[in-house]
């Protein structure tokens, strides 16, 4: 693992080596998996849910899980918030069947509490805030309910606590750490990313600012980008190391590649829900291309 190439790399690496170097100050990964949208859950909910649909929630976050700890990020630097109402994951679900019993071990036993309420992700995020210092690597995951003006809603179907983008800027803000990865995953998440400025994070949204979001069983942007970062081929310019344009522009190619399919599907099999009127309305509204802005003082950690 090294810092990207850059002059920021250069003085934070300098940085590191006044303050123990390195080695004595081992570079540490963490993530917040916060997830309060759980209308397809099927422990809750035996209504009509279309195929690609079921457990959507479930199978996301053990994607996103199962990538970081192929890729360094150990247990105890990992925590993973889901459903404000009182719901567990869907521990019975088929796929990633032996990492969501992995998940349930290590992070549904008691040791903390899962609980995506406004007050447990604030506290939360305080708690990493005091562990993570400069030469770290945070991930932070919200999927949720989002409205225009950037509100997320934390209940299912837009109930339940509220984060505007002030709290959620104020909640983000003053991690030590410069590799700081934050993911928005709710329809109109773009407008985030236009009102929040942090500047030692790269953000990533799952749609643009006046746009509906789009996850299902196949499709994550965070989890998606994820994968391309950590793969090397995505490494475009062939320099040994993918940053976070080079993941992006990979995300987005296979953004728009699913949203072919989806298009056709969504038109002549999905069952719903339907948010307004017909179909092909909807799809006007939708959009599966994500935003990004990365802060000057972000660093790319390999």
């Amino acid at each position: 693992m090294k810092f990207k190439k850059t002059l920021g790399a250069i003085l934070a690496s300098s940085f590191i080596g006044l303050s123990g170097g390195p080695y004595s100050n081992p570079i540490e990964k963490h993530a917040l998996l916060v997830c309060s949208a759980t209308e397809t859950n099927t422990q809750y909910n035996q209504g009509d849910i279309d195929p690609i649909d079921v457990d959507l929630d479930t199978v996301s976050l053990s994607k996103i899980y199962k990538t970081l700890k192929n890729n360094g990020f150990k247990d105890g630097n990992i925590k993973i918030l889901y459903s404000s109402d009182g719901r567990t994951m869907n521990f019975e679900e088929k796929v990633n069947h032996e990492i969501l019993q992995e998940i349930k071990e290590k992070h549904f036993n008691g040791q903390y509490k899962n609980d995506a309420t406004e007050k447990n992700i604030n506290k939360t995020l305080e708690d990493f805030k005091k562990k993570i210092d400069y030469n770290d690597e945070f991930v932070f995951y919200l999927s949720c309910h989002g409205r225009l003006t950037g509100t997320q809603h934390l209940g299912d179907f837009g109930r339940g606590d509220t984060l505007t983008t002030d709290e959620l800027k104020s909640s983000l803000d003053g991690f030590n750490s410069r590799s700081n990865l934050f993911f928005f995953v709710s329809c109109y998440s773009g407008v985030i990313l236009e009102k929040i400025d942090i500047e030692n994070a790269c953000m990533v949204s799952a749609t643009q600012n006046h746009t509906l979001g789009w996850v299902d069983r196949n499709f994550d942007i965070a989890s998606i980008y994820l994968q391309k970062k950590y793969d090397p081929n995505s490494d475009r310019n062939k320099d040994g190391f993918v940053d976070a344009q080079e993941a992006y522009e990979k995300a987005v190619e296979e953004a728009v590649y699913y949203n072919k399919e989806l298009t056709d599907y969504f038109l002549n099999v999905y069952i719903g829900p339907i948010f307004e009127g017909s179909a092909e309305n909807n799809l006007k509204k939708l959009s599966l291309i994500p935003k990004i802005e990365v802060g000057k003082f972000f660093i790319d950690l390999e």
